[in-house]
């Protein structure tokens, strides 16, 4: 099969499999999100990475024997060639990720970010801190508790 047209159906796969999001572009990096001790953060996905999330999201196989008649498939790993072409490719089809948080947080359009997962419209991945509660306050009570906190303005 051709590489190129090999590398274009991996990709299609991962991104139906990246659902909801945990694979990202970020900076010139792709990463995954991950959960470390209790602690969340970003993993780059190397080729033994990427491999290993290659092989859950799709079914690989090779096809043995020289005639049409004696041919069959075997079930295989995802070829290491395919693999890293995805990784050097020029355009990759994943999520561009901005930020990683574990509190809630204003995008730079100001939009609060409180939602827990992906938010596609600012690129904020919001996973909160275990035990994090948070009350839900009117916009007349947050700024009466700023006054208090900082004094009149």
């Amino acid at each position: 099969m051709n590489v190129i047209v090999a590398t274009k159906q991996a990709w299609t796969a991962l991104k139906n499999y990246n659902q909801p999001p945990i694979m990202f572009r970020f900076g010139d990096e792709l990463v995954r999100i991950v959960l470390d001790e209790g602690i969340t953060r970003l993993q780059k996905l190397d080729v033994k990475i990427l491999n290993n999330e290659m092989g859950c999201c799709a079914n690989w196989y090779v096809e043995i024997g020289k005639k049409e008649v004696s041919k069959f498939r075997s079930a295989s790993l995802p070829s290491k060639r395919i693999v890293e072409n995805m990784l050097y490719e020029r355009e990759i089809p994943l999520p561009k990720l901005t930020r990683l948080v574990d509190v809630p947080i204003f995008d730079k359009t100001g939009e609060l970010v409180d939602k827990q997962g992906y938010d596609t419209k600012s690129g904020i991945f919001y996973l909160p801190s275990p035990g994090l509660e948070l009350e839900r306050v009117s916009f007349d009570e947050a700024k009466r508790l700023l006054l208090e906190l900082v004094g009149p303005i």
